[in-house]
């Protein structure tokens, strides 16, 4: 059954994801392109809790309907989209499509996460 307390596990894998994320993309973006060793560096920690929080997402899979997968990846991608600009400033062409976009799965997760809850539509 999904309750809350699977539900915040579910936030606390994608914000761990969502929070790396940026991190790894803004490592991999400075480093000069023959210079892998200091990349290696600077990708080395947020990689490495990245996948610490896969380890997470295979426990809670392992622990729970297969419906929280779609859930963490949906909050992931706005996790890093949010992240993303606090942290790093990234711009995106139109904020609009972004949030329209994020709605939309969110939406679709959630008609799904209401037929595994209640037997189906």
């Amino acid at each position: 059954m999904f309750d809350a307390s699977t539900f915040l596990k579910c936030v606390a894998v994608s914000l761990v994801w969502g929070v790396t994320n940026p991190f790894i993309n803004a490592a991999a973006k400075k480093a000069k392109k023959g210079d892998v060793i200091d990349k290696g560096k600077k990708i080395l920690v947020p990689y490495a809790i990245n996948q610490l929080g896969s380890i997470l997402f295979y426990l809670l899979l392992s622990t729970n309907s297969l419906i929280v997968g779609p859930i963490v990846n949906a909050m992931t991608q706005s996790f890093t989209f949010l992240f993303g600009f606090l942290l790093f400033g990234e711009r995106y062409d139109s904020w609009v499509k972004v949030v329209l976009g994020s709605l939309l799965v969110f939406v679709g997760v959630g008609v799904c996460t209401y037929a595994d809850v209640d037997g189906g539509l």
